[in-house]
């Protein structure tokens, strides 16, 4: 048994999942490997490719939203630099600045009569 397995973590891809990348990794073999561990990529194909394979535009669009997060959680220095030693302590930290930036997306703002923004000044911590 690995060290990965006995810490739980998984080194393949679960049975029917899919790889969502750009077309940097548009390369036959990357594609064989995913298959044969039983996922699928969707991978936009190059436009100079003689043999297009399958592809579906409305799965591309949530590598949008994955690198959107990442590029969000490059702002918290710990996180970025890997600061923590353990995996463990490290994924803690990831989830604490994911539910920062959810938070900050959801909060509540005050809003005047006309529906415009207070001014700072007046608005409540």
């Amino acid at each position: 048994m690995t060290a990965a397995r006995r810490r739980g973590c998984s080194t393949g891809s679960r049975k029917g999942s899919i790889l969502l990348a750009d077309r940097a990794y548009d390369v036959d073999w990357l594609r064989d490997m995913v298959a044969t561990r039983g996922g699928w990529a969707n991978i936009k194909p190059m436009p100079t490719r003689k043999r297009i394979p399958s592809f579906s535009p409305f799965l591309y669009r949530f590598r949008n939203i994955a690198e959107r997060f990442f590029n969000k959680i490059r702002r918290f220095r710990a996180i970025a630099t890997r600061f923590e030693k353990h995996a463990e302590t490290y994924l803690a930290l990831v989830k604490f600045a994911a539910v920062q930036i959810w938070l900050r997306r959801y909060e509540s703002v005050a809003q005047g009569v006309r529906g415009d923004r207070l001014p700072a000044s007046t608005r409540f911590a």
